[in-house]
C-alpha cells in the first residue's frame, strides 16, 4: 500500500481514503494520471474498480444481506 500512498500523494486531486489490510486492498480517489502511474509502476495491482451505484430489489437484496426477518416484517 505504500506505493499507492506515494503515488496518490504526488497527484494534486488524489488521496488514499481507506486501507483494508486483511484483504490487501484500499480505497482511493485518483486522477486518471495517478491510475496510469499505478498501473505502470505497481505490478502487484491486479484490478482497479470504479465506484458505481448499485440497486437491488428486495427479492435479490434480502437473501444476499441475510435479512429474511426484515422481509417478513414488511409483509405484515
Amino acid at each position: 500500500m505504500n506505493s499507492v500512498y506515494n503515488i496518490a500523494g504526488k497527484h494534486l486531486m488524489s488521496k488514499l481514503k481507506s486501507e483494508y489490510r486483511s484483504i490487501s486492498c484500499c480505497s482511493a480517489e485518483l486522477t486518471p494520471n495517478a491510475i496510469e502511474n499505478l498501473l505502470v509502476s505497481c505490478p502487484h495491482i491486479k484490478k482497479i474498480h470504479l465506484d458505481r451505484e448499485v440497486k437491488a430489489l428486495l427479492n435479490v437484496g434480502t437473501p444476499s444481506a441475510k435479512a429474511i426477518d426484515v422481509k417478513k416484517m414488511i409483509r405484515s
